[in-house]
């Protein structure tokens, strides 16, 4: 499904890979201090993807340059693979759109659209949770119904067969009170 995506937009798929690893690699023990100064284009990474994608946010005319909501969930995710919490990530995004000259309501649009997603993701996640746990509360039910049921019959079918060898013997169908008095 990926790559169907990519390759109908016209992307490279296996380049696009690429590039989300070298920024894991590169914001793996990184500060906020070092994404500012890469947002400020003085950061060690300024020939890399992060340095190239912020270059080109900083440096076109606002008439040339849409600010995407991929290039603010990406300031979003490199905000968090820096280690920002959560209660301060809105002024370090706006922190960010400074640096590069831009409103800051697309990064921080993103910020609370992504928020409200995982918000919903999670009470979905919850929502399936619960369900399943009803379902197998349910089914243990009726299985304790079921055994239940099969020991009542299997306590039926012993009792008749136990009362089944007690019972005394039958008589022979077609015998006379006279064939027992001959006997005797």
């Amino acid at each position: 499904l990926y790559d169907a995506m990519t390759s109908a937009l016209t992307l490279d798929g296996a380049q696009m890979r690429r590039d989300a690893a070298a920024v894991k690699e590169w914001a793996n023990g990184r500060t906020l201090e070092d994404v500012l100064a890469l947002a400020a284009g003085e950061g060690e990474d300024s020939g890399g993807v992060i340095g190239a994608a912020f270059k080109t946010a900083r440096d076109l005319p606002r008439i040339e340059f849409h600010v995407s909501r991929m290039f603010s969930l990406g300031c979003v995710f490199l905000v968090e693979a820096v280690g920002v919490k959560t209660e301060g990530e809105r002024e370090t995004l706006e922190k960010i759109a400074g640096k590069l000259d831009l409103s800051s309501f697309f990064l921080t649009d993103a910020l609370d659209q992504y928020r409200a997603g995982m918000e919903r993701l999670k009470a979905a996640e919850q929502l399936f949770a619960e369900v399943a746990a009803r379902d197998m509360r349910k089914n243990a039910e009726r299985l304790a119904e079921k055994a239940k049921l099969a020991e009542e019959l299997a306590e039926k079918a012993e009792k008749e067969a136990s009362e089944g060898s007690t019972a005394p013997e039958p008589t022979t169908v077609g015998a006379s009170a006279g064939d027992s008095a001959k006997s005797e």
